[in-house]
């Protein structure tokens, strides 16, 4: 009986702590996948579509700013000029089924990327016929994480590309497990960027 006893406390601290580690590891997951680059001087501003209503304003408080003086967003194939008296000027527009092509004809294209695997290598391509070699790169701050480790794939070159994460997008820190859309989001992460790291040991 007493070991029994015994046994049952044993078995309740192991609970107990396994509890509170699995509490502390799920309030650490979400702050994990935020990647706050410091911000430079680039050759153009990368905006990944998603969420524009915290991107866009970011993409453009970097330009309005001269930390760039040009737009790109691949998943359009738009390129666009800016400046404090004209503000955005629209450059070139690539047919993305031309930029896909292009990136099949290499060798750098599978169909089982996710989304921002694809935007990013459209990025390159842009990067590769606009002459910019330098990029800071615009998502939301649950995103920054994955595409840091996409642009580590991507950009071999010594590039050094810049994440920024919309400081127009609010996160709760520790606290994202009590915040709905925040669980969403974290979780969501979570998956692509197991998917990512599934695909890319290939």
């Amino acid at each position: 009986m007493r070991f029994r006893q015994e046994a049952m406390k044993v078995w309740m601290r192991q609970t107990v702590l396994a509890a509170i580690l699995s509490g502390v590891f799920l309030m650490a997951l979400g702050p994990a996948l935020i990647r706050r680059d410091p911000i430079k001087s680039v050759d153009a501003v990368v905006l990944l579509l998603g969420n524009e209503s915290t991107r866009v304003p970011e993409a453009m408080a970097l330009l309005r700013e001269g930390w760039a003086k040009t737009l790109i967003i691949p998943a359009e194939g738009k390129v666009f000029s800016f400046s404090g008296k004209n503000g955005l000027v629209p450059e070139n527009r690539y047919s993305i089924d031309d930029l896909l092509r292009s990136l099949e004809s290499q060798g750098g294209y599978e169909w089982y990327w996710e989304n921002t695997h694809v935007e990013l290598m459209l990025a390159r391509e842009i990067m590769g016929r606009e002459n910019v070699f330098s990029i800071a790169v615009v998502t939301s701050p649950y995103h920054t994480r994955r595409v840091g480790f996409i642009l580590d794939k991507v950009f071999r070159d010594g590039r050094d590309p810049v994440v920024i994460s919309s400081s127009f997008e609010n996160t709760s820190g520790l606290l994202w497990l009590f915040e709905k859309q925040e669980r969403r989001n974290v979780f969501l992460e979570s998956i692509k960027n197991m998917w990512f790291f599934l695909y890319s040991i290939r």
